[in-house]
């Protein structure tokens, strides 16, 4: 890395596992659970991590986006991933988590024509009155 430069991000992940007779589109353990690694000189390396987290694969999108600077695409059902947080000072955290908020809030508002923001008429954990 240059002086000044931005660190760089290696991302090494698959799309699918695969059954042990080698086929994959199956719903077993294997099929579905696959490795994520992100490499970067912006990361510490912590004790523990032997054992590795699970994260969900549509929460790979928005925490991508938001690492780069780049919006959270409009349809995603994704939540930014934890751990990429711990790094980021606090003020950084909580403008990830507001911006990641904000867009699931537009998707459902998006998605149930009823939804009214503030209203207790259709709340999607609350009873109706």
């Amino acid at each position: 890395e240059a002086e000044g430069s931005l660190p760089y991000l290696l991302v090494l992940c698959g799309d699918h596992g695969m059954s042990e007779t080698g086929s994959h589109g199956g719903s077993s353990e294997p099929e579905v659970n696959t490795p994520l690694v992100l490499v970067s000189p912006a990361f510490k390396r912590k004790a523990g991590m032997e054992t590795p987290r699970v994260v969900e694969q549509v929460d790979l999108a928005p925490t991508l986006a938001l690492g780069l600077g780049l919006p959270i695409s409009q349809n995603s059902v994704g939540r930014v991933i934890p751990g990429i947080l711990e790094e980021t000072s606090l003020r950084d955290q909580l403008r990830f988590l507001h911006l990641n908020g904000h867009q699931l809030s537009c998707l459902l508002r998006d998605s149930m024509p009823d939804y009214k923001k503030g209203s207790r008429e259709i709340h999607p954990l609350l009873p109706p009155d």
